[in-house]
């Protein structure tokens, strides 16, 4: 359930937005999850789903599609950050995924772990690097290195160096760091 906290029913008739494509690095990746999204709600005897790009004329188009709920296919910012969250809440349309605030944090790594670290859970410990700070640093494990607000692996370089004399990130500052 969405902030507006309505339980809704969805029935066969239901007009349904597959949200997809968007206006982020991770478009591709939202075009294809959208399509399979798609392709199932229709399996499942969904008749009114459509698809929906992202773009900036999003609340026109759920306005003239007469949309009725939202079901985020999009990937990176303005889809996971919680920027499209916030637009459907105000709109009143209900949504697949986590509300605003919960999106926000999960697309930033560091500050996520601490959260959850706080809560009590078990979290791996990791660095953050910032861009100026990787060379002269001696790098002595794999290194997973996600820009804030990638969330696949366009966005993800892996390191591991032998004998502690990594080069770091070579793509790294362009996604984030």
């Amino acid at each position: 359930m969405t902030a507006t906290q309505t339980k809704l029913t969805l029935n066969k008739q239901t007009r349904i937005a597959v949200l997809y494509g968007g206006l982020s690095s991770e478009r591709e990746v939202s075009l294809t999850s959208g399509k399979g999204c798609h392709d199932a709600l229709k399996r499942l005897g969904y008749e009114n789903a459509v698809l929906v790009d992202v773009g900036h004329d999003i609340a026109r188009k759920l306005v003239d599609e007469k949309i009725e709920v939202a079901y985020i296919a999009l990937h990176g910012k303005y889809g996971e950050d919680g920027c499209i969250q916030g637009l459907l809440e105000l709109m009143g349309v209900p949504y697949t995924g986590c509300r605003v605030a919960a999106s926000a944090l999960t697309m930033n790594k560091a500050l996520t772990k601490s959260v959850l670290k706080d809560a009590g859970l078990p979290v791996i410990d990791s660095v953050v690097l910032k861009a100026g700070t990787v060379n002269g640093k001696a790098v002595r494990y794999r290194a997973e290195l996600p820009g804030d607000g990638q969330t696949h692996q366009r966005g993800l370089q892996h390191r591991h160096e032998q004998g502690g004399q990594g080069r770091g990130p070579e793509r790294g500052p362009h996604h984030g760091l």
